[in-house]
């Protein structure tokens, strides 16, 4: 780290209390400086296990001005970049389809849970009510729509469990 990026990281960690959260979670989304990022998440309401690890340019989209938590992530997760949790299903702006009542049951919220030990591929999203199990890895550029079951390798659009990985282990090591 340079004079000026340590200057910066230090400005911030003196000044986090006074930041507001909306400059939180952009710090979280994209600072270079991963404690200062683990940081923020957690400050603005993502749950993170111990020894998780979320790369830049990671994108929760959710009510992160509230105190709800809609994305829990277990111990010792990677999570590659780009990838995007999306809790909170977005608004749509069409008039005829609200008044008709199609909306009703496409917008709202629901939280995302990973388990422990989940590895998340590149560019991939993960939708509202998906939960993760423990030990699975999702590949890069997939679309998670609904849950995937411990010990599983998906992926795919829409993800699709294509192995369980169970068979790839002892039984002894597996917990």
């Amino acid at each position: 780290m340079n004079n000026i990026e340590q200057r910066v990281t230090q400005w911030i960690e003196d000044n986090a209390i006074s930041l507001s959260k909306r400059i939180k979670r952009f710090l979280a989304m994209y600072f270079p400086q991963a404690g200062i990022r683990r940081r923020f998440w957690i400050e603005t309401n993502v749950e993170l296990g111990e020894g998780t690890y979320l790369n830049p340019n990671v994108t929760v989209a959710d009510d992160y001005m509230s105190d709800r938590v809609l994305l829990k992530l277990g111990c010792n997760c990677s999570i590659a970049p780009g990838v995007v949790f999306a809790p909170y299903s977005a608004h749509n702006n069409s008039k005829t389809l609200r008044n008709m009542g199609v909306l009703d049951d496409l917008e709202g919220d629901a939280p995302i849970e990973i388990g422990d030990d989940v590895w998340i591929g590149a560019n991939s999203t993960v939708l509202p009510g998906v939960t993760i199990g423990s030990c699975s890895i999702i590949g890069a550029n997939s679309l998670v729509n609904r849950d995937i079951p411990p010990f599983s390798l998906a992926y795919g659009v829409p993800a699709r469990v294509v192995k369980s990985l169970r068979d790839s282990v002892e039984p002894e090591e597996i917990r």
